[in-house]
């Protein structure tokens, strides 16, 4: 059983105060499953979460300085450290797209840093939910990839990474209703080879291909991310369309499209919007490692 140790930040209003509740109801569920994470929020956030009357006990909640006293560079820092007393074992965001905060380089670090480090980035309530009721062993009915379209993303030095997920998560993503994937990685995925690919590249890709010779139609295949696909898939998550988003990010690069990838990370935090968002290759295996052994 794990026992996670998760930072937490959140918008302190009444649209958080709804947040945090659905949150808080998502983690008690967890432990009676017999999961043992631990919130560790930021100052602001556990002093909010006192305020509900209905706060974690204290042996489980453990709370780092306010914002303004270098509690949020704190937190990136647990995901940094190699001191185990403060490692911060996965994050949680609920900061409301209007929220101020979510511009302040500390929490463009804190998600960047998972994506480096390899740790969970939970955007959302129904992300944390979803992930923790995994983590605890409970899975997801029977049926739940079926009624969901899920989208695949990666930029291109993960593309390959993206090719060995797809491959080895064939039978998971395969039950999906269906599966979209922008320009590239879609082409990919339906086993063809793009024109715009190097020799270089293909020397590293086609190898890869070779198990998708036989999808041709496997995903619909939108625009490039930089020339409009992440919107796409944006405006796909608004329409109910798209409920599941997997974006392999590369971190160490300059992205010529940043605007529209961060309009896409914004919406999945957009009230009453529903999409699961996984960002880099290490969580989404271990997410679909997850569900693929459900039988649940």
């Amino acid at each position: 059983m794990s026992f996670p140790k998760i930072g937490l930040v959140a918008t302190v209003n009444s649209w958080g105060e709804g947040a945090l509740r659905d949150l808080l109801t998502a983690f008690r569920e967890a432990r009676a499953l017999g999961w043992q994470g631990t919130l560790h929020p930021v100052g602001e956030t556990a002093d909010f979460l006192a305020g509900l009357g209905d706060f974690p006990p204290s042996d489980l909640l453990h709370p780092f300085p306010a914002a303004r006293d270098g509690g949020l560079v704190r937190m990136v820092a647990g995901l940094v450290t190699e001191d185990p007393a403060r490692r911060i074992d996965q994050v949680v965001s609920l900061l409301e797209p209007d929220d101020p905060l979510g511009f302040f380089p500390e929490v463009e670090a804190l998600k960047r840093q998972c994506v480096v480090q390899r740790r969970p980035y939970l955007p959302n309530v129904e992300t944390a939910a979803h992930w923790w009721r995994l983590e605890s062993g409970a899975g997801e009915p029977a049926g739940w990839a079926g009624e969901r379209t899920i989208a695949l993303v990666a930029h291109d030095s993960l593309k390959g990474a993206m090719l060995d997920f797809a491959a080895r998560h064939r039978d998971l993503l395969a039950r999906f209703k269906g599966r979209v994937a922008t320009g590239t990685t879609g082409t990919l995925l339906n086993g063809q080879v793009p024109d715009r690919l190097s020799s270089a590249e293909m020397a590293v890709l086609g190898p890869l291909i070779a198990p998708f010779r036989d999808r041709a139609g496997w995903v619909s295949t939108l625009l490039s991310g930089p020339k409009g696909g992440d919107v796409e898939i944006a405006d796909r998550i608004l329409d109910g369309a798209c409920d599941v988003v997997v974006f392999f990010e590369d971190p160490f690069i300059s992205r010529e499209h940043e605007a529209d990838i961060q309009l896409l990370e914004r919406v999945v935090r957009l009230p009453g919007v529903h999409c699961l968002c996984f960002h880099d290759p290490a969580t989404s295996d271990l997410w679909a490692g997850w569900m693929g052994a459900a039988t649940t």
